[in-house]
């Protein structure tokens, strides 16, 4: 079957009604990744500065596209009355200093997962949010997964447990670039954001309750209550494998199994009946969270699930087993 859903969100708007001026902290593979979503979707874009000390970040994008780019080394050069918005997508361990002096020069921010590596930093940012009127949006994509929009209409049964499989095999190349893995970062914390994006999309927000954890540097074992539901979350990064993405719903009335290592075409099998999705349009969601950041300039008591503000929950389980 072909996935052909008009009422999901995002899916109509028109990217080029986003004229914004755009601050970019990084030039690695992610950011390189960004940069090329933002001028390949967003052609009305007035330009966008980036901070990085990597000249050749740009040096295959088109002529055309380049025109657009003003590359400086620090924040000497950068004009902030003139941004409306920034992108962090630099190392891990610099996510917080450079996503605090952005709010504090009063700019909307998007941080690349993970926010950042320490509670009283999630808490820091939060404050200076709420104080300076400016949101932070997390980037995880799973957001804005539309699968996770079409299968929750079949979770209409009672379950036992949800369990997660997410493991990555070794040499991952994603987006046409090879995966590098933050090791100081264990990879249960890594993939925790993904498992709360996708939590969130299916059930809308709730309380978490800690229940038991073994996290490792390449591997990890999470067990946790979300509202009055168990999860179960075994992950594993530089296996001999090919990459792994599924969903198991244990029930003793239903079976919903859903494999979705392949995003564009997603298995599942729903009480001994299989059913194939493939998707009529690109799964790849990085542009319809760019959309859902540029598009909005004001903070308001109403938030996105990707907002610092949702983030209270998941910061709570990532403390708890780093103590455990």
């Amino acid at each position: 079957m072909t996935f052909l859903h008009k009422k999901i969100p995002l899916m109509d708007k028109s990217f080029k009604n986003i004229k914004s001026n755009i601050l970019i902290i990084g030039g690695g593979r992610w950011a390189t990744i960004t940069v090329r979503e933002l001028l390949t979707n967003f052609t009305n874009l007035a330009y966008i500065q980036i901070i990085t000390k990597k000249k050749n970040l740009i040096k295959d994008f088109p002529e055309k596209l380049k025109k657009k780019i003003i590359i400086s080394k620090n924040f000497k050069n950068i004009i902030f009355d003139k941004l409306t918005h920034a992108i962090v997508v630099n190392k891990n361990s610099d996510h917080f200093s450079y996503t605090k002096k952005i709010l504090n020069n009063k700019i909307n921010v998007l941080v690349e997962k993970p926010l950042v590596k320490k509670i009283s930093e999630f808490k820091i940012l939060k404050k200076i949010s709420q104080k300076n009127k400016k949101f932070v949006h997390v980037s995880i994509p799973f957001f804005f997964s539309y699968y996770f929009f079409y299968i929750k209409k079949f979770i209409n049964f009672h379950f036992e447990e949800l369990i997660f499989d997410w493991h990555d095999p070794c040499n991952d190349n994603r987006h046409g670039k090879l995966k590098k893995y933050d090791l100081s970062v264990t990879y249960l914390e890594d993939t925790i954001y993904h498992i709360y994006g996708i939590l969130n999309c299916l059930f809308g927000p709730r309380k978490i309750s800690f229940i038991s954890s073994k996290n490792r540097k390449n591997e990890g074992v999470l067990v946790f209550d979300y509202g009055k539901d168990r999860i179960r979350v075994i992950c594993s990064r530089n296996i001999k494998k090919k990459r792994v993405r599924k969903l198991n719903f244990v029930s003793t009335k239903n079976t919903l199994n859903l494999n979705y290592s392949n995003d564009q075409n997603i298995n599942f099998i729903k009480n001994g009946i299989k059913k194939r999705i493939k998707f009529n349009f690109s799964q790849k969601s990085l542009k319809y969270q760019l959309y859902n950041f540029l598009s909005n300039k004001k903070y308001e008591k109403k938030y996105h699930l990707n907002d610092i503000r949702n983030f209270d929950n998941l910061f709570y389980l990532i403390k708890a087993f780093k103590k455990n």
